[in-house]
């Protein structure tokens, strides 16, 4: 049998232990003197969030048009991104894609294909696009969109865009 070693005094830990057993509460001593002021930590990781929204209708054409943009100063990011996008036309689908794109890369593809409003009003929904992306200068991260046309050349309107960009420490990328 190993003997465990108590700071405790033997009745302390006797009482304690039979407290303990029956569901009683806990014991409380008397405190000593407050100890030495310990060494300061370490700096945290938070860093500076960076927001942007833009409240304006605007069209989608048929081919990657910048909605909405931020720019960054050097440095890493994660990046999100949110478009509301409709088809406020009375027929036919209008199919949507958007990425983000800056720093050294672009975000995959979010895409939506929105029926007419039809009867039922409005068809809408919102895209979202996330990635990480870093650059050593300043910098500008677009939000862009591009949509086919529907019929007799009608297009998806996107509004209620917003990118947020957090900096982070570092980025890894898995395969």
């Amino acid at each position: 049998m190993r003997r465990i070693k108590s700071i405790l005094t033997r009745p302390a830990l006797v009482i304690g232990l039979a407290l303990a057993l029956v569901g009683g509460s806990a014991i409380t001593f008397a405190e000593g003197d407050t100890g030495p002021q310990g060494p300061t930590g370490q700096a945290g990781l938070g860093g500076a969030a960076f927001y942007s929204e833009k409240r304006v209708s605007m069209s989608i054409p048929n081919s990657y048009t910048e909605m909405h943009r931020i720019d960054l100063p050097e440095g890493k990011y994660f990046v999100t991104a949110t478009v509301l996008i409709n088809n406020l036309q009375p027929s036919g689908r209008i199919p949507v894609i958007c990425t983000l794109y800056g720093g050294n890369g672009s975000s995959v593809i979010a895409a939506a294909a929105l029926e007419a409003n039809g009867e039922s009003g409005a068809s809408a929904t919102t895209l979202t696009n996330t990635y990480t992306t870093q650059w050593a200068a300043p910098f500008s991260v677009q939000l862009l969109c591009a949509s086919n046309n529907g019929p007799g050349g009608q297009q998806a309107l996107a509004e209620q865009m917003q990118i947020t960009a957090i900096t982070v420490a570092s980025i890894t990328t898995q395969p």
